[in-house]
């Protein structure tokens, strides 16, 4: 059974048909519980498991358990790393910015603000790294726009932005990317892999960016209290954000597709997948 768009040759008329999917973007497979979809009856099968509970990979260093081997296999890294310790209690962490939001939460003490941007950082060698971004020569620049990047290798990637180039490809569901680490991201969706977990409470999460949000609920908490719910914070622009996750108000839109989000930060992240950026 041949394709009549590529070389492929399968072993029946299923196998075909589920090959065909490649080429017309058709996923006939839906999750009842939410509204992931997929040609392939494996990618369902990863992906319901986010929502049975099951986690049937458990972490015999400290306990945490995961529903998937990728996500167990990434957690088990951070303990062949090693540890970074809190004097106060004992935590332990392979990562310097964790420890350093860890010990927030036992002196309360605030974070840093960039006097250039809106960044806030925890602690002051991280405020002095992120100062670089503002500080440091940017030696390639795009002809075309005003990007620059202290890397070659960065404006080959953004350039790609330009020409349309996207050679990788999702075996999926056709979508192409710019770059590999796009592609990865993008192949999440079908899998339901989320590879970055907490060390403080082992949730994981698909994206650094998330796993990021996350870690702020780990953050001390502040004066400002949800009329809502339990949720508090020093900051009113968090508050805002996390109204936003009662009322369902999405006020940033991306002019390229329908998506629309609660907050900036979010909108930003998702506008990079139509960039092809990392």
């Amino acid at each position: 059974f041949k394709c009549a768009h590529c070389d492929y040759a399968g072993g029946s008329r299923k196998a075909l048909k589920q090959h065909m999917s490649r080429h017309t973007g058709e996923k006939p497979l839906g999750c009842q519980e939410c509204g992931f979809r997929t040609a392939y009856r494996t990618a369902l099968d990863y992906h319901l498991k986010t929502h049975t509970g099951h986690k049937p990979f458990m972490c015999d260093k400290c306990g945490h358990r995961f529903a998937n081997k990728a996500s167990w296999r990434t957690h088990m890294k951070t303990h062949t790393k090693v540890p970074l310790r809190c004097e106060s209690c004992g935590y332990t962490t392979s990562k310097p910015s964790y420890l350093a939001a860890h010990l927030r939460t036992h002196d309360e003490e605030k974070p840093l603000k960039c006097p250039d941007c809106d960044h806030e950082a925890v602690g002051r060698r991280e405020l002095q790294l992120h100062m670089k971004t503002h500080s440091e020569e940017k030696l390639f620049a795009c002809e075309r726009c005003p990007y620059k990047s202290r890397y070659k290798s960065g404006l080959t990637n953004h350039l790609k932005t330009h020409m349309g180039e996207k050679p990788h490809k999702c075996e999926q569901c056709g979508y192409r990317a710019a770059q590999k680490a796009t592609l990865y991201r993008h192949m999440r969706t079908h899998t339901g892999e989320k590879p970055y977990p907490c060390t403080v409470c082992g949730r994981s999460c698909a994206t650094e960016y998330l796993l990021e949000t996350h870690m702020k609920s780990h953050q001390p908490k502040g004066p400002l209290v949800c009329k809502d719910c339990n949720y508090r914070t020093m900051h009113k622009a968090d508050m805002n954000r996390h109204i936003r996750t009662h009322t369902g108000e999405k006020p940033y839109s991306c002019e390229e597709c329908d998506y629309r989000a609660t907050n900036k930060s979010a909108l930003v992240f998702h506008t990079r997948i139509h960039r092809g950026e990392k």
